[in-house]
């Protein structure tokens, strides 16, 4: 049981030294829509943690690992209202990378956009 553990700590800690991007543990509201062979799939779920990289959702729902992506990121903080005088919608395309009993990890591909919303109605849909 100790082997058992002490193995696990090491392969935790050599995960972390290979992480390049810095995670933030910001909840953002995001759109995810999942391409999969049943067809196209919308969950609204919240960001556990976000880096340049990916993100981890807060979700219970299993998705096959493998599965492409459109990420919508809505960014309502302060900090981005005064820089960018609104809110801002990232748009991305990822996959799924693991999917568990703590959420959704998907990795993002490097294109994507980013969008002004200057109406205070608008909504994530």
């Amino acid at each position: 049981m100790k082997e058992h553990r002490k193995h696990s700590i090491a392969s935790r800690e050599r995960s972390i030294e290979r992480r390049k991007q810095t995670r933030y543990k910001t909840p953002l509201r995001v759109k995810l829509e999942i391409m999969t062979a049943s067809g196209k799939h919308i969950l609204h779920v919240f960001t556990s943690n976000v880096c340049s990289g990916g993100v981890l959702c807060d979700t219970d729902k299993i998705v096959p690992i493998g599965s492409e992506v459109r990420v919508s990121l809505l960014v309502e903080s302060e900090g981005v209202k005064k820089t960018m005088g609104a809110r801002t919608l990232v748009k991305v395309k990822g996959r799924v990378a693991r999917c568990g009993p703590r959420g959704m990890a998907i990795r993002f591909y490097k294109e994507y956009t980013i969008q002004k919303i200057e109406d205070p109605d608008w909504q994530l849909q």
